[in-house]
């Protein structure tokens, strides 16, 4: 994944990873907010009073602060179907441009969601976690288009299914938030869960010894990506999709070799530590 660590950037690549990780979640919240005003608008065609403009934008921004990528492949969506309706003579913000967000919210978290399950465990774990990922979602869309389309017809059905897609992200987020504050097992203070995408050798090693030990021809310490989805992508650019394992460990936020990237090889946040400061690390495959 890298060469070399540069000594004396710790600190720096730290704030750097932060400011993306401000960017990345305050961008998905951005954007969230601009499709919630978006939806608003089309379910009524420009006449939407401030309350329901500012219940709209806020339930967006929520949603997309809790989930980037999820917000941004519905956005990218709800344009898509915008325009198709805009190309057939309609309006670009119309009942087009709702039901394009459903199905990029939808499409997106389960198709995301089953790649991870089929590289971890196959088939049935895939589609196991496709549901769980878009099942919240699915249901409040489901709870919004009764209550919008009792009261307002097809505009009130696609505008109370975007509010209820949006509610059950947030609800899916909350969820996990609390997950992790309650989880007795969670990450402890001045510790980071990292994830690191392995051969089947270092796999096997990692099973058969229960830490990170250095293999032939390779470097004094391991690189890691910040998050699984990173992880994810180095494997697939190292050893092929579907080539590889993933797993993940609990490492100090303030080791003497820490070194950090905000975007390593274009993948995303990584940081790099030496084996001297992996010593009683337990690496675990993901769960």
């Amino acid at each position: 994944m890298a060469i070399g660590v540069p000594p004396g950037m710790g600190g720096a690549s730290a704030t750097s990873a932060t400011v993306g990780a401000g960017v990345y979640f305050g961008g998905g919240a951005a954007v969230g907010a601009a499709h919630g005003y978006a939806d608003a608008i089309a379910a009524t065609n420009g006449e939407a009073g401030w309350g329901a403009v500012a219940f709209a934008t806020g339930a967006g921004a929520l949603a997309g602060g809790f989930s980037p990528v999820g917000e941004f492949v519905s956005a990218t969506a709800a344009i898509a179907g915008g325009y198709g309706q805009w190309m057939g003579g309609g309006s670009f913000l119309g009942n087009g441009f709702m039901a394009g967000g459903l199905v990029g919210s939808v499409a997106g978290g389960f198709g995301t969601a089953v790649r991870q399950g089929l590289l971890q465990g196959g088939a049935r774990a895939g589609l196991r976690a496709g549901l769980n990922a878009s099942g919240p979602e699915v249901v409040g869309m489901g709870i919004g288009a009764g209550i919008g389309g009792y009261y307002g017809g097809t505009e009130g059905a696609l505008f109370g299914a975007n509010m209820g897609m949006f509610g059950g992200g947030i609800a899916r987020g909350g969820y996990g938030l609390y997950g992790k504050w309650r989880a007795p097992g969670g990450v402890q203070q001045g510790y980071s869960r990292v994830y690191r995408a392995v051969s089947e050798a270092e796999y096997q090693d990692i099973l058969r010894t229960g830490q990170f030990r250095q293999g032939p021809n390779s470097l004094e310490g391991k690189w890691f990506a910040d998050s699984l989805e990173g992880a994810q992508a180095h494997g697939n650019s190292l050893f092929g999709i579907g080539n590889f394992r993933l797993i993940e460990a609990d490492v100090p936020n303030n080791a003497p070799s820490l070194f950090q990237q905000p975007n390593l090889d274009g993948l995303g946040p990584a940081r790099y530590l030496h084996l001297d400061d992996l010593n009683g690390v337990t690496p675990q495959p993901v769960r």
